[in-house]
């Protein structure tokens, strides 16, 4: 055999052994499937309990190109034909180190386990994407998603922020100085004042913010300095009572 053709040869023997037992991380998988016995989607029958089974393949998982390979993006949405309220567990998802991304959406989620809300999630320091649309979180949650300084999307589109909240106490959404998305979507159902529970000039950086869908109505409740949102490219508002003076606004 040619000097050439036994270095292809043992070329592709040796990508075999770096690349052929590719998959994701053994404590990751079986994290996947305690989330899988916890939460009921469409998608979990891919999510198999078999070691031969590759999750980054599993739907709703994605993970890094690295040698490693962690997963980067996680998506449990919420499509049980029957659901229950549901109460949210950190710790069930630290050992996602690498995560980016994570997607809850429409999971029933209204509250955490004692000592297992969101800002446990800090421990991630590269999670950058929360979305928890669709839920039933209220003003409670502000505080607790406050601790995650790093990220940069926060979804909470369709959460009943304003319901009766489980403490008597008004919280507000702060820190968040990274965040270049922000959707407050339907959120006020109360008609409350949009500066009850957050202050826009603390979030210099947005590129996109939606608060449509709210009713408000008087220009006090967006009395912000619009000079001071120099990366906004998109601002949606409709579905509110708003008079001229926000025009001119803006």
């Amino acid at each position: 055999m040619e000097i050439s053709t036994l270095l292809w040869f043992w070329g592709i023997v040796l990508v075999g052994l770096v690349y052929g037992n590719s998959a994701c991380l053994e404590e990751e998988r079986i994290a996947l499937l305690h989330i899988k016995a916890t939460f009921k989607s469409t998608h979990y029958s891919t999510w198999v309990d078999n070691k031969k089974s590759d999750c980054c393949i599993w739907e709703g998982v994605k993970c890094s190109n690295s040698t490693t390979m962690p997963v980067i993006e996680l998506s449990v949405n919420g499509t049980d034909p029957k659901p229950n309220t549901r109460y949210f567990n950190a710790s069930m998802f630290l050992p996602f180190q690498s995560l980016v991304v994570l997607n809850l959406p429409n999971s029933y989620l209204v509250g955490w386990f004692k000592n297992e809300g969101f800002d446990k999630l800090s421990e991630l320091r590269n999670l950058k994407v929360l979305d928890l649309s669709g839920n039933k979180f209220n003003l409670s949650v502000l505080s607790s998603l406050s601790q995650l300084s790093s990220l940069k999307s926060l979804i909470l589109s369709g959460n009943p922020l304003d319901s009766v909240p489980t403490k008597p106490s008004f919280e507000k959404l702060t820190n968040l100085s990274n965040l270049e998305v922000l959707d407050l979507g339907s959120t006020l159902t109360n008609h409350s004042d949009l500066q009850s529970i957050l202050n826009l000039n603390d979030f210099t950086r947005l590129k996109y913010l939606d608060i449509s869908g709210n009713h408000l109505h008087t220009f006090g409740s967006f009395d912000y300095d619009w000079c001071h949102f120099k990366n906004l490219q998109e601002l949606r508002v409709g579905s509110n009572n708003f008079d001229g003076m926000l025009r001119l606004m803006l």
